[in-house]
């Protein structure tokens, strides 16, 4: 319960920051991961050492750093992103359909379409767009 509570108050906080503040904190939060030993750094530095054997162990452990960085932040997104109202959090979308047209006739007939989005980021708000 108190679990629970702490979830949603942590949501609900984030949701009422600015979002570059959200991301600001996101980033110490990435930083905390990566000082204190857990589960999903050493899973992410052992993905990077198979992906990339190659590479030096410094630009791993950089690349390691950022990877956090940004899971801090997406953690840190998801008050926003569940919170928020959803032309709100659409305000925030850059970019485009690759032809919005054919996408958009097909939800119209009730068909199904394929969607290939990066899986890193706030993918969940692919569902606000139509």
């Amino acid at each position: 319960m108190i679990r629970r509570a702490s979830i949603t108050g942590l949501l609900r906080l984030t949701s009422l920051l600015p979002l570059p503040l959200t991301h600001a904190i996101g980033v110490l939060v990435g930083g905390l991961l990566w000082w204190i030993p857990n589960d999903l750094r050493r899973i992410a530095s052992r993905n990077l050492a198979l992906t990339f054997p190659e590479m030096p162990v410094a630009d791993r452990e950089r690349l390691l750093r950022r990877n956090l960085w940004e899971t801090g932040k997406l953690l840190l997104e998801l008050g926003p992103l569940w919170l928020w109202r959803g032309e709100r959090v659409l305000a925030l979308v850059r970019g485009a359909v690759a032809d919005e047209e054919a996408l958009t006739d097909t939800v119209r007939r009730r068909r199904g379409a394929i969607l290939l989005t990066p899986h890193l980021g706030a993918w969940e708000m692919a569902g606000l767009y139509y």
